[in-house]
């Protein structure tokens, strides 16, 4: 009778341990530091309680900064970003938008970013800007790892050409994106005169239309010339004057050439035109001309060039 009794006693045990193994622990939703918990067989001692951690949850915005540009300042037309004049006027423009603006964020590092909460699009107002010698806009881009959807981006031009083309923004999610996008791909825009700038992020990945907002961050955002764009530049030559010395008169307000009294008689004339010139320096059978010589047109035979 007594090998029976320990029998029942062990098998009632056994049943009991092994259902605790599998029954999760009952407390264990109401603490959301602790993941799934279980009992488990400890042998002679008895059970055990066994807690897994719950995974970390994604970040839903940057820990880091994009890597700083490096272009000449002379080549950048900032809009947003420390490492250049920004040509902005209002980041928060009122154009009926859902979401915020944060143009002071601080991921962690001291070092602000712009951020776009609840984006569904969103306006910058500028500085109206010639900006057709630019090639290319470039803007540093994050947004959170599952993010599924699509960020648009036109500057919106009051000039010459189409006024705006939204273009989309490629994006890998949960990094940092350095974006460039040419101005060959906003069609038909000539960017002479850019008073604006729009986000618009109201599509999921595949284009199509979602009015929810989402969170998107941005940094670096500049136009500039890749240096086959138009420009303006200022040639200086030096110009040497070879100069026959031998018929000259001089007086105390210049040197006059080539030309004795009938020069000075060609000055006093309002209808002869004369040409200025400024000498940085000359030397001519030892005489140093630092002074500006008025010559009329006739009188530029007696000069080489």
């Amino acid at each position: 009778m007594r090998s029976v009794l320990v029998f029942f006693t062990l098998f009632f045990l056994g049943l009991f341990q092994a259902s605790a193994m599998e029954a999760p622990f009952a407390n264990s939703s109401e603490d959301p530091t602790i993941g799934a918990c279980i009992l488990f067989d400890a042998g002679p001692n008895g059970t055990a309680l066994s807690c897994e951690s719950p995974p970390a949850p994604l970040p839903n915005s940057p820990s880091d900064n994009a890597d700083a540009p490096t272009l000449d300042a002379a080549d950048v037309v900032s809009v947003y970003g420390a490492s250049y004049t920004s040509v902005a006027s209002n980041f928060n423009p009122g154009w009926g938008q859902s979401g915020t603006v944060n143009p002071a964020f601080d991921p962690g590092t001291g070092n602000t970013v712009l951020e776009y909460a609840n984006l569904n699009f969103q306006g910058t107002d500028l500085n109206a800007a010639n900006l057709s010698a630019m090639t290319h806009v470039h803007m540093d881009v994050w947004v959170a790892e599952g993010t599924d959807r699509q960020l648009k981006f036109t500057p919106v031009n009051n000039g010459t050409g189409t006024n705006e083309i939204l273009v989309e923004v490629p994006l890998t999610p949960g990094s940092w994106n350095s974006v460039d996008l040419p101005k060959s791909a906003f069609t038909g825009m000539t960017w002479d005169s850019v008073f604006q700038l729009k986000f618009d992020g109201q599509f999921n990945a595949d284009g199509s239309a979602n009015a929810n907002g989402w969170d998107v961050y941005l940094d670096n955002l500049y136009f500039w010339n890749d240096g086959s764009g138009t420009t303006t530049e200022v040639t200086y030559v030096d110009v040497t004057f070879n100069v026959n010395m031998s018929n000259e008169d001089v007086s105390i307000d210049g040197v006059f050439l080539a030309g004795g009294t009938g020069l000075r008689d060609a000055r006093r004339q309002p209808h002869d035109r004369c040409r200025q010139r400024h000498l940085d320096h000359h030397q001519a059978g030892g005489f140093s001309i630092h002074r500006q010589l008025y010559l009329p047109q006739w009188q530029l035979r007696g000069l080489e060039l």
